[in-house]
Formats: structure tokens, sequence, C-alpha cells
């Protein structure tokens, strides 16, 4: 975001959840893409996508919720996993939008932040605006 920030166009930011394979492993893991938000229309991360050639976070917490979910005999799997993975991404960028709201502003008026599974469940965290983070109490899933 500091190198090569979105264009202002760009009001909504995913910061989506998934299961990468690194170094012949699955894992868990978090990317960001961002487009214009529309609050009326559920699609609207999918048009005039920016950051497909973002990195990907490599989160060690995130590869630790993976291999205690799935990699213990005892693991709960998808249902340790879900719950694990999204209340921690969510608090972390809630935290960094706190903290560093500036850099994900940019030279947007507002970016609104999401966090979830790219093929599930997500929330939404709330909208980054110059007077800090406006948070969001909604809980939404993706079509």
């Amino acid at each position: 975001m500091r190198t090569t920030p979105p264009p202002a166009p760009i009001t909504g930011l995913w910061l989506g959840l998934f299961n990468p394979t690194v170094r012949g492993r699955a894992t868990a893991d978090m990317h960001l893409i961002g487009a214009p938000y529309d609050a009326t229309n559920p699609d609207w991360l999918f048009r005039q996508r920016w950051g497909q050639d973002t990195p990907d976070s490599g989160s060690a917490i995130l590869d630790s919720i993976y291999r205690l979910a799935y990699e213990h005999e005892d693991g709960l799997g998808n249902d340790a996993e879900y719950a694990l993975a999204l209340a921690y991404a969510a608090l972390a960028v809630r935290h960094l939008a706190r903290h560093i709201g500036p850099t994900l502003l940019g030279d947007a008026a507002q970016r609104v932040l999401h966090v979830g599974f790219d093929s599930g469940d997500f929330l939404c965290i709330g909208a980054v605006r110059k007077d800090g983070l406006v948070f969001s109490r909604h809980r939404e899933r993706m079509a």
C-alpha cells in the first residue's frame, strides 16, 4: 500500500482469506484486492479490480491456525479454521486500520474494508475516512 497505493476510485478493499499451497503444503493466508465500492451491488468487487499483483500476507498466525485445525489428531478442521481465521483477520485489519488509516486511505475520501473467505462469509469492518475508522456491525455473505 505504501509503494503502490490504489487509485482514489478504488473505494472498497477486500482482504480475502484463502488456502494456498506453499512449499508443497496447504495453509491459510490473506490477500488484498480492491474495486470501486457500491453498497447496493453485491458484485462490486468483481468490477475494475486493483491489486491482482499484490503479494499474499505470508501470515504466520493464519498458518498456525490452519496447522492446528487440520494437522493435529484432535484438530477441529473447518470448524476451527473458519471461526479462528475470520476472527483473527478481522481483528488484525481493524487494528491496522485504526493505526495506519491514512496509509489505507491514500487519495480516496474513504475506503470500505471487507475481510472474509474468498468463497464464503465475510465481515464489513467499516470505512476508513480522514477522521478515522468508522465501524460497521454488519455480517454479510458473498453470493
